[in-house]
């Protein structure tokens, strides 16, 4: 999700998700299209373009605990060794 800078309102920053933030918003996601919301209101609500939600849902729709896992080891793994 890009969010504008209030001051500038042209400068973009990228938002980073976690994991596990990632799949909370597609619980909700999923919980709220199930009750007859629209894929953009949706996107709204969680934040997320409907092109990163469709990715999201891509990658994480159907993954199982020990994937889950991989994944969760893998990003914590690089993101505190770049940050070295």
């Amino acid at each position: 999700m890009l969010e504008r800078d209030s001051e500038k309102g042209d400068k973009m920053t990228k938002k980073i998700n976690t994991p596990e933030q990632i799949i909370g918003k597609l619980r909700q996601a999923e919980i709220m299209l199930n009750q007859g919301a629209t894929v953009v209101e949706v996107c709204k609500k969680i934040e997320a373009t409907d092109q990163t939600f469709y990715r999201w849902r891509k990658e994480f729709y159907l993954i199982r605990p020990k994937r889950y896992l991989i994944l969760h080891n893998l990003f914590y793994h690089t993101r505190f060794e770049a940050g070295r």
